[in-house]
């Protein structure tokens, strides 16, 4: 990695690349569910739709699912991720740590606040290291390793049950033309 004194872009993006990682984690938790039969395939269905199709905005009709609410099923699959990310939004979304400690120094004695990037230490190119190699690693095994396998998984449940589905689908096409 390139050594710079100008971390703050790289921090920003690395909890972007948080967040990507954390919907691979949480699709295939997802997927497990409802191979695993824990989950209901209409359960599914709603969780993956408010996935792709879900907005924050007022006029939608999917509403999202918060990213701390799938970060906090992943830091169950990898303890640590929801810490990490909350570190790393006191940064992207200057709070305490981001104003006082990365965007400004203080000087005690004339009692002023000096607006500075503060992003530079070797500290935060360990942290941005650190960091990227882990959060790479996470999405790797659950792109290449985990997901393969439950894709699999999820195309044989298909198959099995796509008879009940087919009726399933019948049943609220009928209820939908009923209420229509």
């Amino acid at each position: 990695m390139r050594k710079s004194n100008q971390l703050l872009g790289s921090l920003i993006l690395l909890r972007s690349c948080f967040e990507t990682a954390a919907m691979s984690i949480y699709i295939n938790l997802k997927i497990s569910a409802l191979v695993d039969g824990t989950t209901s395939f209409a359960e599914f269905n709603t969780t993956i739709r408010c996935l792709l199709e879900g907005s924050k905005l007022s006029d939608s009709h999917t509403k999202a699912i918060n990213i701390l609410t799938v970060l906090g099923h992943c830091d169950k699959r990898y303890p640590g991720i929801l810490a990490e990310y909350n570190r790393l939004s006191e940064i992207a979304h200057p709070n305490s740590m981001g104003m006082l400690n990365g965007y400004s120094t203080f000087d005690e004695q004339e009692y002023v606040s000096i607006m500075k990037n503060q992003f530079t230490q070797e500290e935060w190119t360990q942290i941005v290291e650190h960091d990227i190699l882990a959060c790479m690693m996470m999405f790797e095994h659950e792109y290449n390793d985990v997901f393969p396998k439950l894709f699999e998984r999820l195309e044989n449940w298909l198959e099995t049950n796509s008879p009940k589905l087919e009726k399933e689908a019948q049943l609220t096409d009928t209820n939908l033309n009923l209420s229509n």
